[in-house]
């Protein structure tokens, strides 16, 4: 669990940092699997997620020890979590995107407790909160980028937006993220009954994407 605070008068890029970070980490685990796995080892397991509250955490004191209270930290405990359900309808598929979200009822049987019948892939994947990704949007520019990559269903209509984030001075990182929707599947065959209208989002981790992201950019600018 990692918690990154914003200050009065101080540029608030938390959660595009957070990004960041969260692709890092991701590239981190990425290569290391490659090594373990060459040696026969089981490789580790990684989820991210990211929740933004914009009021200050609330904290318990242990001793001299604080101990800080937020629905952010739980939230982003949901968002990294792999149903395995889920996983095991997913991962055979070898997508280059790492998080889906999926419903097993519809929004007139879940009422207001929806949340509570979604079940959830995230593995090796970022998942933004609808918090996050807002705040994301007043961070940084986010430009909507179109790229030849699978749909699920063949029916998924995604969007795809890339964004740079500034880390320091003169050094900036590129992020992409992709906001599709939460499909409404039969949990006995995982079949897609429909698309609802909710969304869910994912900082895409995947390297091919940001290969293809500049082979379009070179191709455009060779045309140009």
């Amino acid at each position: 669990i990692l918690a990154l605070h914003e200050k009065e008068g101080e540029p608030g890029l938390a959660v595009s940092r957070a990004c960041v970070l969260a692709r890092e980490m991701v590239e981190i685990v990425r290569g290391y699997n490659e090594l373990v796995t060459k040696a026969g080892l089981p490789p580790l397991e990684l989820g991210v997620g990211i929740a933004y509250q914009e009021a200050a955490p609330l904290y318990l004191m242990d001793g001299e020890k604080r101990i800080m209270i937020s629905e952010a930290l739980n939230e982003s405990d949901r968002l990294s979590s792999c149903n395995k359900r889920a996983r095991k309808a997913m991962e055979p598929l070898g997508s280059p995107f790492h998080v889906y979200a999926f419903q097993t009822v519809s929004d007139a049987d879940a009422g207001e407790a929806a949340e509570d019948f979604v079940m959830a892939f995230n593995l090796g994947g970022i998942r933004l909160s609808p918090a996050a990704f807002q705040k994301l949007r007043k961070e940084i520019s986010l430009e909507p980028v179109t790229l030849q990559l699978p749909e699920l269903w063949g029916s998924e209509s995604f969007q795809l937006f890339r964004g740079l984030v500034t880390v320091d001075n003169d050094i900036f990182r590129k992020i992409v993220l992709r906001e599709s929707r939460v499909a409404q599947v039969d949990p006995r065959n995982f079949r897609l009954q429909k698309w609802t209208d909710k969304s869910y989002y994912e900082v895409c981790s995947d390297p091919a994407i940001y290969e293809q992201l500049e082979t379009e950019k070179a191709v455009a600018a060779a045309r140009s």
